[in-house]
């Protein structure tokens, strides 16, 4: 595991090996050329923050694709019931004050390790918010 801290907010990242993900979502990820990653951001801040997943790899599977791949020959309720299992897993983008979010995110495979760089971005409107709230205190 890794992690980093700026501005009070902390990331903290992992690579599941393929016995871990096999284990953790009953699915062979590594047969898909894929890896779970997962991803834990504790935002202390008063501020909404939103995790860009784009930037983290251009090629990242939506927990539905992953489903796809993995669960052709299940029967429907049990392709669902995986559907769900990694929809619920899956990073949100929205990471919310005062909050520890975690998750994963489902990446194609990388042989020899791998540069993960997580953007968060801070929210437009809500700081556009606090800076008002801030001006009519003063006024």
């Amino acid at each position: 595991m890794q992690s980093k801290t700026i501005d009070s907010v902390s990331v903290s990242v992992a690579i599941l090996t393929d016995a871990q993900a096999q284990s953790h979502f009953g699915v062979d990820l590594g047969r898909l050329d894929l890896q779970a990653v997962w991803i834990s951001v504790r935002n202390p801040t008063t501020r909404k923050l939103w995790f860009i997943r784009n930037v983290l790899d251009a090629d990242i599977y939506a927990a539905e694709e992953v489903a796809l791949m993995a669960g052709g020959n299940l029967r429907a309720e049990d392709f669902e019931r995986l559907r769900a299992h990694l929809r619920d897993q899956s990073m949100r983008s929205l990471l919310l004050p005062g909050m520890v979010t975690e998750g994963f995110v489902y990446l194609p495979r990388h042989e020899g390790g791998r540069y993960l760089d997580i953007r968060l971005s801070g929210d437009a409107f809500d700081e556009a918010e606090q800076r008002e709230r801030a001006a009519r205190m003063t006024d």
